[in-house]
């Protein structure tokens, strides 16, 4: 919506401008949280980094928590809303959930393009190597070869006499024409 202009987007800070500024005011990467903890709410470089560990420890969610007084009242000193800290604090106690380092988003996100590209332009090729990936604890063996046969990808049974361990490409023999002698 911010990116369309559907909602405005604002910084109650300067300071947050700065750190928030490529993301449209939503803290979206770890290193933002940080910096944010750094520039509004007084923390130290490696109060920030503990507060990024606590962020990840999402299994024990009370640690996240032991912070959230202190960003509040601090973001309200150097003169952010205190509606505002809540809710910078509310997307901060969510990190635990989805939050990761920029640099982990931009890698995955490279790799999802580019499996979605072999996907759809070597069906038969992605396939393969999926089912060579085994087990791999997301798509059973059986849900990749039925989207392998919706595009279109011809499958062969397993057979004891041929099979090897391995899924592998098989290319249907071409017949060569034999030259037949013009009399």
């Amino acid at each position: 919506r911010r990116r369309h202009g559907d909602e405005e987007v604002s910084f109650p800070h300067p300071k947050l401008e700065r750190v928030l500024a490529k993301t449209l005011g939503v803290p979206i990467f770890q290193e933002q949280v940080m910096k944010v903890a750094i520039e509004v709410a007084d923390y130290t470089p490696g109060e920030a980094d503990q507060l990024r560990r606590d962020m990840a420890a999402w299994k024990s969610s009370g640690k996240i928590e032991r912070h959230h007084e202190r960003i509040v009242s601090a973001m309200v000193r150097n003169g952010i809303d205190e509606e505002f800290a809540e809710r910078v604090f509310s997307q901060i106690r969510g990190f635990g959930e989805y939050g990761f380092p920029e640099s982990h988003a931009a890698s995955f996100a490279l790799l999802a393009y580019v499996t979605a590209w072999l996907r759809r332009h070597h069906p038969a090729v992605f396939a393969c190597g999926l089912l060579n990936s085994q087990p791999m604890g997301f798509y059973s063996a059986a849900t990749i070869v039925e989207d392998a046969k919706r595009r279109g990808v011809p499958t062969l049974p397993v057979d004891v006499r041929t099979s090897g361990w391995d899924s592998t490409l098989w290319v249907a023999p071409v017949p060569v024409p034999v030259p037949v002698p013009v009399p």
